[in-house]
């Protein structure tokens, strides 16, 4: 019987479970819908017993095509900085989580750039104080929501949770750990110093294992909700992010990796944090770290265009028998590079670090004459213009021969060209598209002897698909608008934050 290794991927607008053989190749997947809530503005949300009810009816479904004797291990990962409040007996808390693109403790990070350089945090823990961080959506909980937070025995992530359902064992992994700004960049251990700082408690946090590790064995009673088998080793896995860099090939240096997914992330691989106060550093789901940059509203800016200004859009493909993604991208494609002048920053959830969390979407350059087409395709070209600007961070002396692009915008050829054309270097397509689940199965794999390490693995089964290479023209377009996008961004930083005082 053939090795089957299953993954299973809770993210921001669905949950995905995929089994895998040890060569890559998928054998069976399902997918769940699911939404993020807004209840009040800076605020992002989901229910943490949905993503365990969506986990378990992906799993069902798989397990109508594949024996459950063929899964040998479970990795899982999820969306990352999600604090899941569980009790001594794993009962959740409360049933709305923060998510990673959350701003509701922006003010608690404004109090601590006050001086965490000064208490050496940033040393410590390799990143500056960022609304991202589960630490400091942490230290809201117990500024705002005080008892909830002292009925807590354990504080996890969203994989993590999931883990504890499977198992019911708790423990996070590095990736998850770095995340919180509470961990010891140095030997990946909890931070005293950055705890203390923080004003949380160490007990509250779970014991840190290897994302490869085995951790525990699906329970008697995970297994009889599953349809999975009793005893089936579950690794620690990892956030989503790590994940899918680690299943897009993120595992040396040179490598530069676009997750372009609800949000976009541009990553490098380091042997260690790098301390720069413009760049956040996850440890790899694999050895070593991964300097990045993020923005939390990418392919999630464009879904929101689409529901907001393009209804009449959305009833011409319906009629036509396709994608409304396909419309717009074919309204889009028939609009020159620059779009005319109309440019659009994507910061519809403000920004982690390269700005301010108070930070807005703005359209500007419109005139009469710009159509839906000029709209989306500015929103395709504001999210690379970010991703360059994050590129340019992480890869100063341009070492990166090429990018690997994934995730659900490198479905369309339209905004990978024009990727490609921004960065002014190739753009390869992977060609395994869940990468998240994909990492996850491969940590699993890994765990089950399949390869003698995570390098091995990557190295025998990343494959490509196509490539796009910059169209010169098009390329010089795109480097004098560069410079525009980049003074708008930064003249509109201060008015933003005024704004932001109007909303409180």
């Amino acid at each position: 019987m053939e090795h089957l290794y299953l993954g299973i991927d809770i993210g921001t607008q669905s949950v995905k479970a995929a089994a895998f053989n040890a060569s890559g190749e998928i054998r069976a997947s399902a997918v769940e819908k699911q939404y993020m809530d807004t209840p009040h503005p800076g605020w992002a949300t989901e229910k943490a017993d949905i993503w365990w009810e969506k986990a378990v009816q992906c799993i069902q479904k798989i397990l109508k095509n594949i024996s459950a004797e063929a899964v040998k291990g479970i990795g899982v990962d999820g969306v990352c900085h999600s604090p899941v409040l569980v009790d001594q007996d794993g009962e959740l808390l409360q049933r709305d989580i923060q998510l990673y693109c959350d701003k509701r403790n922006a003010d608690i990070v404004e109090r601590c750039r006050t001086d965490y350089k000064a208490r050496g945090i940033w040393e410590e823990t390799g990143n500056v104080p960022a609304c991202n961080w589960m630490g400091m959506k942490i230290r809201w909980i117990k500024e705002n929501e005080p008892e909830l937070y002292e009925k807590a025995a354990c504080i996890l992530s969203a994989k993590d949770y999931i883990n504890l359902r499977l198992t019911g064992i708790t423990g996070t992994d590095p990736s998850e750990a770095s995340g919180t700004m509470l961990l010891n960049q140095k030997d990946s251990s909890w931070s005293k110093l950055a705890v203390s700082y923080m004003g949380l408690d160490m007990e509250k946090l779970p014991a840190i294992r290897r994302s490869c590790e085995i951790m525990g064995t699906v329970t008697r009673e995970a297994a009889a909700l599953t349809g999975l088998k009793k005893g089936t080793p579950v690794v620690a896995g990892s956030g989503d992010m790590p994940s899918s860099l680690y299943g897009a090939g993120l595992i040396k240096p040179g490598i530069c990796v676009d997750i372009a997914g609800t949000g976009s992330v541009i990553a490098v691989y380091s042997p260690c944090a790098v301390l720069n106060e413009k760049i956040a550093n996850l440890r790899c789901a694999s050895p070593g770290w991964s300097p990045y940059l993020s923005m939390d509203s990418s392919g999630g800016a464009y879904r929101w265009m689409r529901d907001v200004m393009c209804k009449y859009e959305m009833k011409k493909a319906e009629q036509e028998g396709i994608s409304s993604f396909d419309y717009l991208n074919r309204l889009a494609g028939a609009v020159p590079p620059g779009a005319e002048g109309v440019l659009f920053l994507p910061y519809l959830q403000g920004e982690r670090i390269r700005g301010s969390a108070y930070s807005k979407a703005t359209f500007t350059g419109l005139t009469p004459a710009s159509t839906t087409g000029h709209l989306a395709r500015a929103v395709m070209e504001g999210v690379a213009f970010e991703c360059r600007a994050s590129l340019e961070l992480l890869d100063p002396l341009d070492e990166a021969e090429f990018v690997i692009l994934t995730g659900g915008a490198a479905a369309g050829t339209l905004w990978s060209q024009i990727k490609a054309d921004i960065y002014g270097k190739p753009v390869k397509i992977l060609k395994q598209k869940e990468t998240a689940a994909f990492g996850g199965a491969l940590l699993a794999a890994v765990a089950n002897g399949e390869y003698k390490d995570e390098e091995e693995a990557s190295n025998a089964v990343l494959k490509f698909e196509d490539e796009f290479l910059p169209i010169p023209e098009n390329q010089s377009m795109y480097a004098e608008l560069y410079p525009i996008f980049e003074e708008i961004h930064q003249r509109l930083q201060v008015p933003h934050e005024h704004l932001a005082g109007l909303r409180r």
